[in-house]
């Protein structure tokens, strides 16, 4: 296992071996890394129909419940608009997924790439993560459209303003509304990232085109996790094997304002009622089709991880049971001074 970026001692450790834990090193100079050989993958048309492609590493912020900073460190490397285009120019793509964390972190260099794929017609239809104050940018939200920007993921995480300032996100709700008014403006859609506070209706009534809403999970790294490790809130054990819970779908700490059995209900609900057969069927009567059908896979995807994940909401409502017989069966803290 290789902590932090593995790319400069991956092949030593896959030819020599090592220790379990291996401490990787800072890529300088992102241009050095070769372009990945996506042929490799079997059935790639079938299987892989979106581009993934990384144009930096690193994000000033310090969100309290994000790995990226301590993983990639809060200073940014950028790759060279000539070596992104040079990728983008391999092949034909049907659709381009720029991974970045800020795809716009650094307005200068972003606003040149975008310029560049328009004038070596370079443009499919691609999506990005940003910040939502990218809306205060109308310049770059303009660029982004003629360069045929289709979606932007946005990390709002919440619509409360404490719980922003609690994540150290450095926007407001109304950041986050203004966001989705000026993107829909200019034609590009909004996937709209959240973490959960329980059942909400809420993003429905956003106009966001499709949701992401994560339970809130303590990531290596993360100011969270430390904060949970020493609070001893984990309510699972059995690690490394129980890393696979830590996806976003699965409680795996006790939240604060509720059991994990509810938050988890509560998440699974809120994302039934935004991918519902009804809140589909008002998309296809408006004819849109493509959004109809977005929500019909969401609807899709979460009855089928309800029936994948039945032994694990077992388990949630039996150590809930747990909890409850154990104080139930707990003397009374009067019972005990009167006597």
């Amino acid at each position: 296992m290789v902590r932090g970026e593995g790319e400069l001692v991956i092949s030593d450790l896959v030819n020599n071996g090592g220790e379990k834990i291996i401490q990787g090193s800072p890529v300088e100079n992102l241009d050095d890394l070769p372009f990945p050989d996506f042929s490799l993958v079997e059935g790639l048309k079938k299987h892989m129909p979106i581009t993934p492609i990384s144009t930096s590493r690193g994000c000033p912020y310090a969100c309290t419940f994000c790995s990226v900073s301590p993983m990639f460190g809060r200073k940014y490397r950028f790759r060279t608009t000539e070596s992104v285009i040079e990728e983008l120019s391999r092949f034909k793509h049907r659709s381009v997924f720029f991974y970045d964390d800020n795809f716009a972190a650094n307005r200068a260099r972003t606003m040149e790439l975008l310029k560049q794929m328009i004038e070596h017609k370079i443009t499919p239809r691609w999506m990005a993560q940003v910040r939502a104050d990218i809306a205060k940018d109308k310049e770059m939200v303009e660029l982004m459209a003629e360069a045929n920007c289709n979606q932007l993921a946005i990390g709002f995480e919440s619509l409360n303003a404490e719980t922003l300032k609690r994540y150290n996100k450095k926007i407001t709700p109304e950041d986050n509304k203004y966001c989705i008014e000026v993107l829909h403006k200019y034609g590009i859609k909004v996937h709209g990232m959240f973490i959960s506070e329980g059942y909400s209706n809420i993003y429905d009534k956003l106009g966001i085109d499709s949701l992401q809403l994560s339970i809130l999970i303590p990531l290596i790294g993360s100011k969270l996790y430390t904060s949970v490790k020493n609070a001893k809130q984990f309510t699972v054990r059995k690690f490394p094997s129980d890393w696979e819970l830590f996806d976003g779908g699965h409680v795996v700490h006790c939240p604060e304002n509720m059991s994990p059995l509810e938050m988890q209900k509560q998440t699974v609900q809120a994302l039934k009622n935004f991918y519902s057969r009804h809140n589909a069927t008002k998309l296809l009567l408006r004819g849109r089709i493509g959004d109809f059908g977005i929500r019909i896979m969401g609807y899709r995807i979460i009855k089928r991880w309800e029936t994948q994940n039945r032994d694990y909401i077992t388990k949630l409502k039996q150590a809930q049971a747990l909890i409850k017989a154990s104080a139930q069966t707990k003397p009374h803290s009067s019972s005990r001074l009167s006597a």
